[in-house]
């Protein structure tokens, strides 16, 4: 009925009509709406990139700090005396009854370690404990090693040890 009805400049006129019509539809419903996502997918796409950049900058402050915190760390394990790092650890593992003696000695001649040296004395040492000062020791930093290490079973209890070792930094 429409079609009969119109004049060719009234389809004309329609026809340009619903062409605009469609190209709005288009503009307003596709374009624009997709324009601004990647808007504002590049608005996230900068502020991931700062935020990449501040992570890695507190992640080279980090190892900085780290850097600096094992180096200060080495520094007071070696600036702790070896006689007061053996009572402090014997103390922790209460093992302090079982210190027996303490004995600065020279360090031996063969030996890698050039600092001070110590023979420590336990008696009546359980073999844990005893594992527990080494392991301790020797991953306390401040590059102490154990230089030499002697054990005897007590007779009264097997379950007993007296220990002699020597410890060098």
């Amino acid at each position: 009925m429409l079609k009969r009805d119109l004049t060719t400049r009234e389809k004309g006129v329609l026809a340009a009509g619903g062409a605009i019509l469609l190209l709005l539809l288009l503009v307003f419903g596709a374009v624009l709406p997709f324009r601004n996502h990647l808007a504002g997918l590049d608005q996230k796409l900068i502020q991931r990139q700062k935020q990449v950049r501040l992570f890695a900058e507190k992640l080279q402050e980090y190892r900085r700090l780290q850097a600096a915190a094992r180096h200060s760390d080495r520094q007071v394990r070696a600036a702790v005396p070896l006689m007061a790092f053996v009572e402090s650890t014997a103390t922790q593992m209460n093992a302090r009854d079982k210190l027996v003696a303490l004995r600065p000695q020279p360090v031996p001649a063969g030996a890698r370690q050039t600092g001070e040296a110590v023979e420590i004395r336990f008696e009546r040492i359980r073999l844990d404990q005893l594992v527990r000062f080494l392991y301790t020791a020797e991953t306390a930093g401040g590059g102490l090693a154990t230089i030499s290490l002697r054990t005897r079973v007590r007779f009264e209890d097997p379950a007993l040890l007296d220990a002699v070792l020597v410890l060098a930094r």
